[in-house]
């Protein structure tokens, strides 16, 4: 079973967790595993759900952050049409293996003109930055009017 967030206290060796608040782990995820998925997996939903509309997006793609990268790119699979920039080639294929519709490769093209290229030059309505001062400007110019 995993949990995340309240009741606070998770470095205690013991909980006492009201069920409603645990998740099955499915065979095969450990607890390392399931500690880092919860984490990435509500950080995600609440870029997706809680912060802004979510479609289409621009959502650059950290080294180190790739697991909150793929669910999003999963759950927007699953929800809308989803664009997304990545760091490598090797990236851009784990983002398309993952639901991703138009990987970018922001090290090797200049994504905000490809985002523009890929909507009709109208831009995306929000942008998830992850990567920050390299690609702040350029995310901006990815969006649309109002975005």
């Amino acid at each position: 079973m995993a949990y995340a967030g309240i009741p606070p206290g998770a470095y205690a060796e013991v909980r006492r967790i009201p069920a409603h608040r645990l998740v099955k782990l499915p065979a095969g995820i450990s607890a390392q595993q399931a500690a880092a998925m919860m984490l990435q997996g509500m950080t995600a939903r609440y870029l997706l759900k809680g912060a802004g509309r979510s479609a289409p997006h621009h959502a650059p793609h950290p080294r180190r952050r790739r697991r909150r990268g793929l669910i999003v790119c999963q759950w927007l699979g699953i929800w809308r049409h989803g664009d997304r920039t990545a760091g490598s080639p090797e990236k851009a294929e784990l983002a398309k293996a993952h639901g991703c519709h138009h990987p970018i490769v922001y090290t090797q093209e200049d994504f905000a003109a490809r985002v523009k290229e890929i909507t009709g030059g109208k831009g995306v309505d929000v942008v998830y930055d992850s990567v920050g001062q390299a690609t702040f400007m350029k995310s901006l110019d990815c969006l649309r009017s109002m975005g």
